[in-house]
C-alpha cells in the first residue's frame, strides 16, 4: 500500500493494511510505523479502566485487550465489570473485575489495595467513569452538580492518587 510515497510493509496488521491511508493527508510511513510500534509495545501492560462495566469503558477494555494488555475493570456495578472481564477472557485476554465507587475516596483506596494484592501494579490508568445528566444545564439540581463533581472530578483525583500510593 502506498503511504506518503512509501510502501507499507506486508507485516503490518490487516487493520493497518485495510485503512485508506491515501485519504489522510500528511500521513507518512514513519507516522504509521511509530503508531504501530507504540501499540505493539502495550503487550502485557496492566491497564485499569474505571467505568469499565459498559459503554466506552467496556469498548476500551476490549480494544486494549486485543493489543495484549491485561485489563483491570473498575465499576460501581460489579456485575457489569464482571461481564466485561468475562467477555475479555472469552476473547482470549486477561481481565479482572472490581467494584469501586470512584466518588468515595475510602472505597477507591480499599479497591486499589485489592488490585495491588491481585496484580501487583498498574501501568496505565484510564479514568473513564463519569456521568452527565441529560437535560439543560440550568435545570440541574445542586445534588446532580455535586454528584457530577464527585465522580467526574474527585473520582479522577482519588483514582490517580490511590494508584500512585499503591506502588
Amino acid at each position: 500500500m502506498d503511504v506518503g510515497g512509501s510502501l507499507l510493509p506486508d507485516t503490518f496488521p490487516s487493520s493497518f493494511q485495510a485503512h485508506q491511508w491515501q485519504n489522510c493527508p500528511g500521513i507518512t510511513l514513519s507516522c504509521v510505523t511509530q503508531c504501530f510500534d507504540l501499540l505493539s509495545s502495550l503487550s502485557y501492560l496492566l491497564l485499569k479502566i474505571t467505568g469499565a462495566g459498559h459503554g466506552i469503558g467496556r469498548e476500551l477494555a476490549h480494544q486494549f485487550s486485543q493489543l495484549g494488555c491485561v485489563i483491570v475493570c473498575w465499576d460501581i456495578n460489579l456485575e457489569a465489570a464482571q461481564e466485561t472481564a468475562s467477555e475479555v477472557k472469552q476473547s482470549g485476554g486477561q481481565a479482572y473485575a472490581f467494584h469501586c465507587d470512584v466518588s468515595d475516596q475510602q472505597d477507591v483506596e480499599t479497591t486499589a489495595q485489592k488490585v495491588k494484592n491481585t496484580v501487583s501494579h498498574i501501568d496505565i490508568i484510564i479514568n473513564n467513569a463519569g456521568i452527565m445528566p441529560c437535560h439543560p444545564l440550568l435545570s440541574h439540581s445542586v445534588q446532580e452538580i455535586d454528584r457530577c463533581i464527585d465522580i467526574n472530578v474527585k473520582g479522577c483525583i482519588w483514582v490517580s492518587i490511590s494508584s500512585f500510593l499503591a506502588i
